[in-house]
């Protein structure tokens, strides 16, 4: 309540939050996550730090202080109450944080039910706002979009979807089980039943664009 409070005063006055409770703010200072809601009293606290002149202090409970000892007694008679009798508004961070996570919300549905992108979603199934940076290699594998046979019959660039040793030539293909590229394959760390972790071990990147690099080479130039 007193950060709220806080937020809708003039960006001039400084503000000086008072409290007897020292393990809150020894919680408050920790790097560490903690308590879930001391962490977002703490990123609350961040953020109005960046637009407000804040501080926190602390005082010592029980010894007299007025201002101390006319907030427990207010907090004692609000226990007694049968209901809140103060709503409070939302702040802009709350405001914002509220509307990212459900912009996040109805995106991750739209791409669990979405038809298209199921290449790319095996390795990336939960949506973010993280750019996911690779070079035009590697892109191929996230995407499916490549020279790969499968794609260029797909096309219609080419009359067979079939690798040379055999089997469907798509991009999946070649990092799990096609022999002309077994000696890279060998090299990846990821596990086969968990597609993301093929992207969340940098040192596969590298090998995945020698894979794409020597496919491209067996193929025909279209």
């Amino acid at each position: 309540m007193a950060l709220s409070i806080a937020e809708g005063l003039n960006t001039w006055d400084p503000i000086r939050l008072y409290t007897d409770s020292l393990s809150l703010l020894q919680a408050m200072a920790s790097t560490q996550p903690g308590d879930p809601l001391v962490w977002v009293l703490r990123e609350k606290c961040l953020d109005l730090m960046t637009t407000r002149n804040l501080r926190l202090y602390w005082v010592k409970a029980h010894v007299g202080v007025m201002g101390n000892e006319v907030a427990d007694r207010y907090a004692k008679e609000a226990t007694a109450r049968p209901a809140v009798d103060m709503e409070l508004l939302r702040t802009t961070s709350d405001f914002q944080r509220e509307a990212r996570a459900e912009l996040l919300s109805l995106w991750q549905t739209r791409w669990v039910q979405s038809e298209t992108g199921r290449q790319t979603a095996q390795f990336f199934p939960l949506v973010d706002l993280v750019p996911k940076l690779h070079n035009s290699n590697t892109m191929q594998i996230i995407t499916g979009h490549g020279r790969f046979p499968h794609y260029f019959k797909r096309f219609n660039i080419s009359d067979t979807d079939i690798c040379g040793c055999g089997s469907l030539g798509d991009a999946n293909h070649y990092i799990t089980d096609c022999r002309y590229t077994s000696d890279l394959r060998s090299k990846l760390r990821f596990d086969p039943d968990y597609p993301p972790s093929l992207f969340e071990a940098v040192t596969n990147l590298p090998i995945l664009n020698d894979i794409v690099a020597r496919v491209a080479g067996l193929l025909p130039n279209f």
